[in-house]
């Protein structure tokens, strides 16, 4: 252990240069390290005793003398070479400062001709990319004319296929870009002819559904004036239903009048012929001579007169025929039937009182009357 000691001693610690070659050496520390290695390397100490504490707080004492030892070395050492560095940076910031002085200018103008090449660089960018951009304006106004043709009349979509058709797109116009533009208008083209047959198919339809409209409201119109006319048409016919019936009363109550009239002058010289062949009777029957006994009374039978004779005992001759020609138009016996007036068969022959006629001309107008007021009601 003292010959490991003494060994250690004769080491020493340095830092030199020599020949360009560093050389750092802790020959005594490391031989010192070595010693502790081996006295202290997995050693452990019995801290509950006195001993084993003193022990153990007598090998960390070895251990960190020998650290700060060589912390106090590592400066001792590294001061000349601190010293030497410095002096060596201090002259190096001189001459760095010369030579900046003498670089400054020459980097100035080397930067400033970059700048100006990157200067250039950009404008030529900025040259091309408006100029790009120019072109992809134009292309995108070729594309822009689908949406503008939206909802528009089929002619004036026709007008805008024109416009886009007269595009030229060759490379003399477009360059690089003309296969782009040629191929916008391409689909351009086709998108817009799609749009204006579309457009022609509702404007066909719109056409189609006016005319209809149209049409509906000329018979609308037509159907209006139609019922207007029949309207008219059957107030008239009431009016002049009216107005026969009013005359066809006035006819009927003349005619009554007259017949009755008739009838009194018919009984009144049957009457007063009765009365003269009564008063003849008995001054014929005074001129001649009876006996004493006076004769029993005569009752002299009332005489008829030809004409109320022929009233009571008038016989049916009017015939439904004569009856139809008269009026015009044919009526049945069954219709006639159901106005109230029976006809008497005589063969095949349908005959009525001549004297019925005024009252079948009244009932046929009352039931024609009465038809019309139900047709206007309705």
């Amino acid at each position: 252990m003292s010959q490991t000691t003494e060994t250690a001693a004769e080491l020493v610690d340095r830092a030199e240069i020599n020949a360009g070659t560093v050389l750092v050496e802790y020959s005594r520390t490391e031989a010192a390290l070595a010693e502790l290695r081996e006295k202290y390397s997995g050693a452990t100490f019995d801290l509950t005793t006195t001993a084993g504490d003193k022990a153990a707080r007598a090998a960390r004492l070895d251990l960190k003398t020998l650290r700060t030892s060589l912390e106090a070395k590592r400066k001792e050492l590294k001061a000349p070479a601190v010293e030497f560095g410095r002096k060596i940076d201090d002259e190096a910031k001189r001459i760095t400062a010369e030579i900046v002085a003498l670089e400054d200018p020459i980097d100035a103008q080397i930067k400033a001709d970059e700048k100006r090449r990157e200067d250039e660089r950009l404008e030529r960018e900025r040259i091309a990319a408006e100029r790009a951009a120019g072109f992809r304006a134009k292309i995108d106004a070729i594309r822009a004319c689908v949406a503008k043709s939206q909802d528009l009349p089929s002619e004036r979509i026709s007008n805008g296929i024109a416009q886009v058709e007269s595009i030229v797109t060759d490379e003399a116009t477009w360059a690089e870009f003309a296969a782009e533009a040629e191929q916008a208008k391409t689909t351009t083209l086709a998108a817009m002819k799609n749009l204006r047959d579309l457009a022609k198919a509702r404007e066909e339809e719109a056409a189609r559904v006016e005319a209809q409209r149209l049409e509906n409201e000329r018979i609308a119109a037509e159907q209006r004036a139609a019922a207007e006319a029949l309207a008219a048409q059957q107030k008239a016919l009431a009016e002049q239903a009216a107005a026969l019936a009013a005359q066809q009363k006035a006819l009927n109550d003349a005619k009554a009048e007259a017949d009755r009239k008739e009838r009194e002058r018919v009984e009144a010289e049957a009457r007063k012929h009765a009365e003269e062949e009564a008063e003849a009777l008995r001054a014929a029957t005074a001129a001649v001579a009876a006996p004493a006994v006076e004769p029993a009374p005569v009752v002299a039978a009332r005489a008829i007169h030809p004409a109320a004779a022929a009233l009571r005992n008038e016989q049916p001759t009017l015939k439904l025929g004569e009856i139809c020609d008269r009026l015009g138009f044919t009526v049945s016996a069954a219709f006639l039937a159901g106005l109230g007036f029976e006809a008497k068969m005589e063969k095949r022959s349908c005959l009525y009182l001549e004297s019925s006629w005024p009252s079948i001309c009244q009932a046929i107008s009352s039931h024609v009357l009465a038809c019309a007021t139900e047709a206007l009601a309705a």
